[in-house]
């Protein structure tokens, strides 16, 4: 029996920045949508395509304001370095515009900017929470025990009124 050969799926947001999102986009079989997705593949797989372990990129779906698409590359391992591959997206941005007539902007997809598939995974958000209590305890133990030091000493003797 042949080795099944392990692939590994690399995500790229491009935002399209000379049109305007259409609810056509949304249909895989619209023409609309199929030119686009065909300018994206064909413009992509030929910026990959030197990589070595390359596969096949994928246009997954478009999203509006601003109109973005997001693009799987699948790769055979060892899959080259995620900046690697990005790189090689940046660098072919002008081509697009010579080639396909579209303007395009790599994006990377953050906390703030509201792209789906963003999160933080449950050990991060457990290590948050451990992180602030700590530091809450932290203060509590130093304020109690400078409030120790700061109070005057009581002195054992008689009671004066």
């Amino acid at each position: 029996m042949g080795e099944k050969a392990e692939l590994v799926l690399c995500e790229v947001w491009l935002q399209i920045l000379d049109q305007p999102f259409a609810e056509a986009l949304k249909d895989k079989t619209s023409p609309q949508s199929q030119r686009l997705r065909g300018q994206l593949t064909r413009w992509l797989t030929t910026v990959l395509r030197p990589l070595q372990t390359f596969g096949q990129v994928v246009v997954e779906k478009f999203q509006p304001d601003p109109l973005t698409a997001r693009v799987t590359a699948t790769f055979f391992s060892p899959t080259p370095a995620q900046a690697l591959v990005q790189g090689c997206v940046l660098q072919g941005l002008r081509a697009l515009r010579e080639t396909e007539g579209l303007s395009v902007q790599m994006v990377i997809p953050d906390l703030a900017s509201g792209q789906p598939d963003t999160f933080i995974p449950c050990y991060a958000v457990a290590l948050i929470i451990l992180g602030l209590l700590f530091l809450v305890l932290t203060l509590v133990l130093v304020s109690v025990c400078l409030g120790q030091r700061c109070l005057p000493e009581r002195q054992a003797g008689p009671l004066t009124l």
